[in-house]
């Protein structure tokens, strides 16, 4: 290993640590966790999605979905050049491997961390480099953003859709995971919205049925 590799990533670890204990950087706070708890992302609630390796190779979306947390905030699409080989932002060593993030008036919350940074702090550790900013504003006024910011559990209950496939899918990855890590899971399941698979695929072969159904009428028409 080069010195000046080895150098950045010791520098970015003692930094960390000494950031954890001033508390410049910190857990994300209750309120926070609440509020992602009822927002929804691909049929599931973003406070999963940024748990138990949910969150990890995947900023650009988590940071997407983060952000329907906030009132106000920005969207980061950039890079983290002194990250290095360092944490789970590695890239193999590409300083130029884009990340995402989210920043508000005083803090970014980054989902690969799944930490609040003071921003200062932030971008000094890791040099951060903005290529876009998109801020809620500009989110709040997509059509696709407020539907899903507005989408609740029973929504994706009665969804017939990929967001119902996707929920139970979820499911069952922890149940896997309970069992390989013998333990207890059920606060994370129960915040998932609960999927009947078998009702779930009846309701489906009847829509397909009426389809079919609507298809052939309307040949015969002609």
């Amino acid at each position: 290993m080069k010195f000046k590799q080895y150098y950045n990533i010791m520098r970015i670890k003692l930094l960390y640590k000494l950031g954890v204990k001033i508390g410049l950087i910190q857990d994300y706070p209750k309120e926070l966790w609440e509020k992602l708890e009822k927002h929804y992302y691909c049929g599931n609630p973003v406070s999963v999605l940024l748990t138990n390796g949910f969150n990890l190779g995947k900023c650009h979306d988590r940071a997407y979905a983060l952000t329907m947390a906030f009132d106000k905030c920005n969207l980061i699409r950039g890079c983290l050049p002194k990250c290095g080989k360092t944490y789970n932002v590695s890239y193999d060593d590409d300083p130029d491997f884009e990340h995402s993030w989210v920043e508000d008036d005083q803090y970014v919350y980054d989902t690969t961390f799944i930490k609040r940074f003071n921003k200062k702090f932030y971008h000094y550790l890791f040099g951060a480099k903005a290529h876009a900013v998109i801020s809620s504003e500009k989110l709040n006024n997509d059509d696709y953003y407020r539907k899903m910011k507005s989408t609740t559990k029973e929504d994706i209950e009665n969804s017939l859709g990929f967001d119902a496939a996707n929920a139970f899918l979820v499911t069952s990855l922890l149940e896997q995971q309970e069992k390989f890590l013998d333990k207890d899971l059920s606060y994370l399941k129960c915040q998932i919205p609960q999927i009947d698979m078998e009702e779930y695929t009846r309701r489906q072969d009847e829509e397909i049925r009426k389809i079919i159904t609507q298809q052939q009428n309307e040949e015969m028409e002609l």
